[in-house]
């Protein structure tokens, strides 16, 4: 837009803007280079849009064309000291609306006085004061109070303060216990594993002679003619005395019936060599199935397929239909397919 104003006694001056807040006609100098270190207008120092004036009568009336992002030092000033949060942004537009970009620490302490800082400051400190912290179990993610956590730490071990609740630790602890396939239980958050007391301390007696019974089992793995129990869901073994001279494994505990010497459930019709005998025969059967498809393969390759000529690729390619002229897919190289090189 074009304002008319009349140039205050410093004729000496050679750039003039208006300001958009006040509306007053002031020096250059008396702006302010920029606003915050995050605007998302075009600043640009005002090199597209300071004012241009030129003398239009002896009277010394001046033309200023209006810059829409001219804030002088004073309106800018009063615009962050008078801000009633921290969160102070630019008033400027940008792309037609207000800029929005926030004002950082280094920028108000550039407009304000030491006193109006230290405001600024406590009014920061207020306002970021961090609310009350409320806890939730990492595992079911409920509210917790200090009753529902653990007072103790789960093992000694742990070094970490709580954040599991004393609800989902003695779930934790009896699945440990209760699973066929593992026979030390952890702490949920740290994974440092319990003692024997630290267990009987979080679960009851029946799931502790449980695991009792599992670990002994555990500990008596190590013995050469000792075998677990392969039907799924028994966590039972012994030790089987037989050996090879009798090889069916009966599980006192549900009654499965296994082979001593393969390790499999027990072979139904079948002694231990009529068994050995066609497990060898189906891994030669599918040695000589792998050893046709190679074959075959090979084959393929050298019938149906031609190397990439391309320098350093070789890459076989196969030709699907079409004319003869091949493009490799891997370097992009071009050639006849009737006449490779």
């Amino acid at each position: 837009m074009e304002n008319h104003y009349t140039l205050p006694d410093s004729t000496d001056c050679i750039y003039y803007l208006v300001c958009r807040f006040c509306n007053e006609f002031k020096p250059r100098d008396l702006f302010a280079d920029k606003t915050t270190s995050n605007c998302q207008h075009t600043f640009d120092s005002f090199g597209k849009i300071i004012t241009r004036l030129r003398r239009s009568d002896p009277n010394c009336d001046f033309l200023a064309l209006t810059p829409e992002n001219a804030i002088c030092v004073e309106c800018l000033h009063a615009h962050v000291s008078t801000a009633k949060t921290s969160r102070i942004r630019c008033p400027l537009p940008g792309d037609g609306r207000v800029c929005g970009g926030l004002f950082s620490p280094g920028d108000i302490q550039r407009l304000l006085t030491p006193v109006e800082f230290k405001r600024y400051v406590d009014l920061r400190k207020k306002e970021h004061k961090a609310p009350p912290k409320i806890l939730a179990c990492t595992v079911c993610y409920n509210t917790l109070s200090a009753s529902t956590l653990p007072v103790h730490r789960v093992t000694a071990g742990c070094r970490h303060d709580m954040t599991v609740c004393e609800s989902c630790v003695r779930e934790s602890i009896v699945a440990d216990v209760t699973d066929a396939n593992w026979a030390h239980p952890s702490c949920p958050e740290c994974h440092v594993l319990l003692s024997h007391a630290e267990v009987g301390a979080l679960v009851e007696r029946t799931v502790l002679a449980r695991h009792d019974e599992h670990m002994f089992l555990v500990s008596i793995a190590q013995v050469p003619e000792f075998r677990w129990c392969l039907r799924a869901g028994c966590d039972s073994g012994q030790i089987h005395e037989g050996g090879e001279e009798s090889p069916i494994v009966t599980c006192k505990k549900c009654g499965e019936k296994m082979c001593y010497v393969h390790g499999v459930r027990w072979h139904e019709g079948q002694t231990c060599a009529a068994f050995q005998a066609e497990m060898e025969r189906k891994e030669i059967e599918e040695a000589a199935v792998a050893a046709a498809g190679v074959r075959a393969t090979l084959k393929h390759l050298k019938t149906k397929t031609k190397p990439c000529p391309g320098p350093g690729c070789g890459v076989r390619i196969e030709k699907a239909g079409g004319c003869d002229h091949m493009t490799c897919g891997r370097c992009g190289y071009h050639f006849s397919w009737l006449y490779p090189r």
